[in-house]
């Protein structure tokens, strides 16, 4: 299941989708609705990737949508602009992994974090 802004994004992926996967169109106006659309889906998740626009939002307002042994996948960790969602995570007890490298289509150095809590889904 995807949130996305972009509606132009969705349109061009939506059909291409496997029957398991899933993307909706939020969009960014009125405020709030994309930030809190894993928690007003009514569903729980293992993974939420935050990989999107207000990310330090949507990482408030995640965790009820997460199960007890959920994961969060955040990408582009490294921006200090994504500090504060970094620190809710940490303490709301997720631990933090590292993952650094070169991005794709790009030159820079990256990092994506996968926070976790000691009983999680992937077992770390």
């Amino acid at each position: 299941v995807s949130c996305e802004s972009d509606a132009d994004w969705v349109s061009e992926i939506q059909d291409g989708l496997p029957s398991n996967a899933s993307i909706r169109h939020v969009s960014l106006k009125p405020p709030g609705a994309y930030e809190t659309a894993a928690r007003d889906s009514g569903e729980t998740y293992d993974i939420i990737v935050i990989d999107g626009r207000r990310r330090v939002e949507c990482a408030r307002h995640s965790l009820e949508a997460l199960t007890p042994d959920g994961i969060v996948i955040f990408d582009n960790s490294e921006r200090r602009t994504y500090a504060p969602a970094l620190a809710h995570l940490s303490e709301a007890g997720f631990k933090r992994l590292d993952f650094t490298g070169l991005s794709p289509i790009a030159t820079v150095r990256s990092r994506t974090s996968i926070f976790h809590r000691d009983s999680n889904c992937l077992g770390l």
